[in-house]
């Protein structure tokens, strides 16, 4: 099964994300948004995150978890290859 998809939407650029359970959605949605911003396969491991997120929907969930992986990345520059553990404790309210 394939984590992600790349979509072309009018002049931007849309993320289709799988996943059989939801922590692993989350990762492979996180996945994607990561590989529009860098080339994921030149980045290594230096330390690790871990994001809780809590929402309201799944769809709100979903942007909050990927509004804290944006936050880290602006902030301290931190990327990874795959977000693989950082979707640990995710809640929909």
């Amino acid at each position: 099964m394939k984590h992600f998809e790349i979509l072309d939407i009018s002049g931007d650029a849309g993320i289709r994300a799988f996943g059989s359970d939801l922590p692993e959605l989350f990762v492979n949605a996180g996945a994607g948004m990561y590989s529009l911003i860098t080339d994921t396969g030149k980045v290594r491991e230096k330390r690790r995150l871990e994001i809780s997120a809590e929402g309201s929907s799944l769809e709100g969930l979903l942007v909050r978890f990927l509004n804290e992986l944006i936050f880290h990345f602006d902030t301290y520059g931190f990327i990874t290859d795959t977000p693989c553990g950082l979707c640990r404790r995710i809640r929909c309210m």
